[in-house]
């Protein structure tokens, strides 16, 4: 499951989780996050980092039957991990929009149970009819370092 682990000065370990998700299987794409973020602690990662929309495979066109609110089974079952392998996760999910087009986010779990929500600010075109744009970009600590979180065209905006 684990593609590479990059080590920063000695004082992080990031995981760079590949799962190859299932077209829209959410329960089988879990369990694949589960497992990488198991192995990922068991080697020493501090953060594991997983690819947009990893929860449910890169399809646009169901992301809104797909979308989960921040109070879901799946969230919570990813904070629970954080919390008992003791380490930050970045997964890619489709989030919820009180009826609107929901947005293309990840949520990052951290070890104390704290959950935030990051919401893709640069939509490709292709995006824009099925997703919501986020506003607000999201940094964060681990072992002295800010690492700042963007997903795919986030990088290449300013």
């Amino acid at each position: 499951f684990i593609k590479e682990y990059f080590v920063v000065n000695g004082s992080i370990t990031i995981a760079i989780a590949q799962t190859n998700p299932i077209r829209g299987d959410i329960e089988r794409n879990l369990a694949k996050h589960l497992g990488c973020i198991s192995e990922s602690a068991s080697h020493g990662a501090d953060v594991v980092v997983f690819p947009e929309l990893s929860i449910t495979g890169y399809e646009p066109d169901l992301l809104a039957s797909l979308a989960l609110s921040r109070s879901s089974s799946v969230v919570s079952e990813l904070v629970n991990a954080a919390i008992r392998a003791r380490v930050i996760i970045i997964a890619g999910i489709p989030l919820a929009n009180d009826g609107r087009k929901p947005y293309i986010a990840s949520l990052i779990a951290f070890p104390s149970g704290k959950k935030v929500f990051y919401r893709k600010q640069y939509l490709h075109e292709t995006e824009d009819s099925f997703a919501t744009a986020g506003s607000a970009n999201f940094s964060f600590s681990c072992n002295g370092f800010t690492l700042y979180h963007g997903i795919c065209a986030d990088f290449s905006n300013e």
